[in-house]
């Protein structure tokens, strides 16, 4: 938490299931969480995500500005190259999901 704003960060790596399907590793950023330290729908909850796709060789990038208590939008945002993810590039990304749920 910094300037009074609740976020969580999860990070899941790459895993392949029993039957053969791939979960890419990605890192998401959750935003204005439930005071609750268990939350059963994290993904209910404004966010940004970065998954990465080692066979493409990008980072797919995910927005959410919905929460429980308003509407907004969700779906992929874009997608960014290998040599495009910098700290200034995520940082860009987090900015814009902040601004529009916090404006």
């Amino acid at each position: 938490m910094t300037r009074g704003r609740k976020c969580r960060v999860e990070e899941e790596h790459e895993i392949v299931s029993h039957d053969g399907k791939e979960q890419p590793a990605s890192l998401s950023i959750y935003f204005d969480v439930s005071p609750d330290a268990y939350v059963l729908r994290l993904h209910e909850y404004p966010h940004v995500s970065f998954y990465c796709d080692k066979h493409s060789k990008v980072v797919q990038v995910h927005e959410s500005t919905s929460s429980p208590e308003r509407s907004g939008h969700s779906g992929p945002a874009e997608t960014l190259r290998l040599d495009e993810v910098t700290e200034d590039a995520v940082k860009q990304r987090v900015l814009k999901v902040l601004k529009a749920i916090y404006a």
